[in-house]
C-alpha cells in the first residue's frame, strides 16, 4: 500500500508534524482554493457561515466520540457524501467555466483521469466497518443516517 504525502509527512515528523499538514501544497482544501483562484482570478478567503460554523462543529463532535462505531458511522457518511458532493460541484465547475478535471489539481486528484482517487476515500472509510464495528448494528445504522442527512442539510443551507 502508498503511503500518502499526508502520512509521510506525519511518519517523518510524528505528532509535531500534525498541525503543519494544514500548510502542505496538496493539503485538500489548499489544492481546491489554489484551483478557485485560478478560475475566478483571485483569491477567495474562506467564508464560514452560521450554517458551516454549525456543521463543523457537529462534524467534530461525531468525529472525535469516545465510541468508536460513532466515530466509524460519521467517518463513512463523510466520505459517502463527499464523492457526491465533489461530483456535483465537478459538473457545475465544468458548466460554468468551460474545462476539464485534469485542468485542475483538486478535481485531477478527486475526480479526473482515469483512475480517480474520491472512490478509494469510500472504499477505505467503508472498510473501517468490519474492524470497529462489533456490535449494536442498528445504533450504527441509526448514526450513519443521521450523519449523512446533517452533510446533506449543510450543503441544501449552503445553496439558501
Amino acid at each position: 500500500m502508498e503511503v500518502s504525502n499526508h502520512e509521510h509527512h506525519v511518519l517523518n515528523q510524528g505528532n509535531a508534524g500534525l498541525p503543519s499538514i494544514l500548510q502542505r501544497q496538496r493539503f485538500h482544501a489548499n489544492m481546491l482554493r489554489e484551483d478557485i483562484s485560478r478560475l475566478l482570478g483571485q483569491e477567495i478567503p474562506p467564508k464560514f457561515s452560521a450554517p458551516t460554523r454549525e456543521y463543523l462543529l457537529e462534524l467534530y463532535r461525531g468525529l472525535s466520540s469516545k465510541n468508536g462505531a460513532t466515530r466509524c458511522a460519521w467517518m463513512i457518511s463523510f466520505e459517502a457524501h463527499a464523492e457526491r458532493m465533489i461530483a456535483a460541484l465537478w459538473a457545475s465547475v465544468a458548466r460554468v467555466f468551460d474545462c476539464s478535471p485534469e485542468e485542475l489539481r483538486y478535481f485531477s486528484a478527486h475526480v479526473g483521469g482515469a483512475d480517480p482517487a474520491e472512490k478509494y476515500h469510500v472504499e477505505t472509510t467503508a472498510s473501517m466497518f468490519d474492524k470497529i464495528v462489533t456490535s449494536d448494528l442498528s445504533g450504527f445504522s441509526e448514526t450513519l443516517l443521521a450523519s449523512y442527512r446533517r452533510h446533506v442539510t449543510w450543503c441544501a443551507a449552503l445553496l439558501s
